[in-house]
């Protein structure tokens, strides 16, 4: 059993294995991979609005009212801040990970088609050379009301010597 908690929110994975459950009220998210037997605090402190699975439970959402969306891929070890400054509500996951729809208080649904993970090029350093199209496309800044907002992407790679021209 978790500790005791003002729970808003709590998910599971298609089998009941892994389990998810956030907090309000400057509470955490725990995690469980055996059914709710034990648990593991996660994340940061906060006010912990929604989560939810994808259906193998490795691939966490979840909203924090009035900060961030945070994303996991390795079942809740792991948490990645994404979009900010909106009180997320409820949030939501295909059963895959690939699609995530997130709500806010009084403003709009966002959707998500891109997997929660970042996008990922893995390539051997004796591959020769390598381009990758279609890389990162059909993103957008909202809806047409938010079209003005700023987007940013970053790209890096963990070996300098291997690009002619750095990424």
């Amino acid at each position: 059993r978790a500790q005791n908690g003002d729970w808003f929110s709590v998910a599971s994975s298609a089998d009941g294995s892994k389990l998810v459950a956030g907090a309000f009220g400057g509470g955490f998210i725990h995690t469980s991979t055996d059914s709710g037997v034990t648990w593991t605090q996660r994340a940061q402190n906060g006010d912990w609005f929604s989560v939810a699975s994808s259906a193998d439970g490795s691939k966490l959402v979840a909203g924090n009212y009035r900060y961030q969306l945070y994303t996991s891929t390795d079942s809740g070890v792991t948490w990645t801040a994404r979009d900010s400054g909106r009180d997320w509500r409820s949030v939501a996951s295909s059963a895959d990970g690939t699609k995530l729809v997130a709500g806010v208080q009084y403003g709009q649904i966002y959707t998500s088609v891109a997997s929660l993970a970042p996008d990922v090029v893995n390539v051997a350093e004796d591959a020769g050379a390598q381009s990758q199209s279609g890389f990162a496309t059909s993103i957008s800044a909202g809806p047409a009301d938010e079209s003005a907002q700023t987007m940013s992407f970053t790209v890096t790679n963990n070996n300098n010597a291997l690009f002619s021209a750095q990424p």
